[in-house]
């Protein structure tokens, strides 16, 4: 639907420039702080042209995955490690 209102021009028009307040250093500063968010930059975004593919979507969750994984798989090496070591020295 944005899309569509997109190609046929439609939508907010131009937005007035930033106020003097987005564009002072404390206002910034203040900002970034509570967030990743940086007032100055509103001016910088625009639409995507299209949707991400598939690939694209699913790769932070394929990241996320194999990080999950090798932790997993780490700490299960360290447990064998410990039950090696037990079974070798005796009790610790």
């Amino acid at each position: 639907m944005e899309a569509t209102a997109r190609r046929a021009g439609e939508g907010y028009g131009k937005h007035d420039p930033l106020d003097v307040g987005a564009q002072e250093q404390s206002a910034r500063d203040r900002a970034t702080i509570a967030s990743e968010f940086d007032p100055a930059e509103i001016t910088h975004g625009r639409h995507a042209a299209g949707a991400p593919s598939v690939l694209v979507a699913f790769l932070p969750l394929i990241v996320v995955k194999d990080i999950f994984v090798v932790a997993i798989v780490g700490a299960l090496l360290a447990l064998a490690a410990v039950v090696v070591l037990g079974s070798i020295f005796g009790s610790f």
